[in-house]
């Protein structure tokens, strides 16, 4: 019985911790401080973000605590690296990045199942924003598409486009985020819509769901150790 107590209990705090690992990186065409994304940043505020200048490809990326996981990335530049916007945007994953002109860029995120049951991704939408109405771009993971516009002028606020149709023009937003995910490896695919767009960076949050709520988990601990001890008082 103490085994079976003490294993729900472990696999309580272990599915908790699970939910909540999260692995952040960052693009930066120069070096420089502004260019970073700083501890407790995001659509989920993490630390140890991988502020990466001119990066292409990482393995066994950090968590928000320095742990090591599995999770690797490349990515295509067809259009190189470049910087959007010098000020607003200092500190955000939305200053700098990769931009998006004639041809898509594509995002390999893979051996994830090691390391999340379950999470999402969010991808910091960006780029210039000169294009009349907007510069739009269109997201994909395969199942899920958004389009967003850059945001004229430059804010840094963390706005998600929910935009599935770029018909009407698209909402000005500088995050999407694709929910649910389980798959070892997964492909998003950027494209412009009217003009250059861009991503920033890139954020995986596990979110696997804890099968029982750890404090129903204590309450059920609770009531077998009061069962025990009446019992134990019974035989007295």
């Amino acid at each position: 019985m103490a085994v079976a107590i003490s294993a729900a209990l472990f696999s309580c705090f272990v599915e908790s911790a699970a939910a909540e690992l999260v692995v952040s990186v960052n693009w930066k065409e120069f070096a420089g401080g502004v260019n970073d994304a700083l501890d407790g940043y995001g659509v989920v505020p993490a630390d140890n973000w991988h502020n990466l200048q001119q990066v292409t490809n990482g393995s066994d990326l950090e968590d928000s605590t320095g742990a090591v996981t599995t999770v690797d990335f490349s990515t295509t530049a067809p259009g190189g690296f470049d910087t959007f916007d010098f000020g607003t945007l200092n500190n955000t994953p939305m200053r700098a990045g990769l931009p998006v002109f004639a041809n898509p860029l594509v995002l390999t995120l893979s051996d994830l199942a090691s390391t999340f049951s379950q999470y999402d991704i969010i991808v910091y939408t960006t780029g210039f924003n000169a294009a009349a109405g907007g510069n739009q771009g269109s997201v994909t993971d395969g199942t899920s598409t958004f389009v967003y516009s850059v945001p004229n002028p430059y804010n840094a606020a963390l706005v998600q486009s929910l935009d599935t149709d770029s018909s009407d023009g698209s909402d000005a937003a500088t995050y999407v985020r694709f929910d649910g995910l389980t798959a070892d490896s997964v492909a998003i695919t950027l494209s412009r819509v009217n003009a250059n767009a861009g991503i920033g960076g890139f954020q995986i949050v596990g979110t696997a769901a804890v099968p029982e709520p750890c404090s129903a988990v204590m309450l059920a601990v609770a009531g077998v150790g009061g069962l025990l001890f009446r019992q134990r008082n019974r035989r007295r």
